[in-house]
């Protein structure tokens, strides 16, 4: 009895975690990828498209449960923004890769508050 209530505290306590990546690009990656993706600490990004890249970021990782390793871009809209995102599953060498669908977009008001999230397909 000791053996299976030991195993099933082993079973639970390790489906418990999430997993975490912290990716972080190695050196001589590129700083644009996709014509006009960039990093989100690029500095042609300004202080306020920073603050939605932050804000979108945090969003997907608080969705996902994992550091997310991504390139961005950041456009006006009617309503407000859409920023870009295009999430990087690993590197060959210095070259990131994304998969299929690994883009989304998420849709933030003036203010930085969320409208919406269209994940990528």
């Amino acid at each position: 009895m000791r053996d299976t209530v030991a195993i099933l505290l082993l079973v639970l306590g390790s489906g418990c975690t999430s997993p975490q990546t912290t990716s972080r690009a190695p050196s001589g990656a590129p700083t644009v990828i996709l014509v006009d993706h960039r990093r989100e600490d690029d500095p042609r990004f300004s202080a306020d498209e920073r603050a939605l890249i932050s804000r979108a970021k945090h969003f997907l990782e608080r969705r996902s449960h994992t550091k997310l390793d991504a390139y961005y871009k950041v456009e006006r809209t009617a309503d407000g923004y859409e920023v870009y995102i295009e999430r990087i599953s690993g590197y060959e060498g210095s070259q990131p890769l994304s998969a299929p669908g690994s883009g989304s977009i998420i849709e933030l008001r003036n203010d930085g508050s969320f409208i919406r999230y269209l994940p990528g397909e």
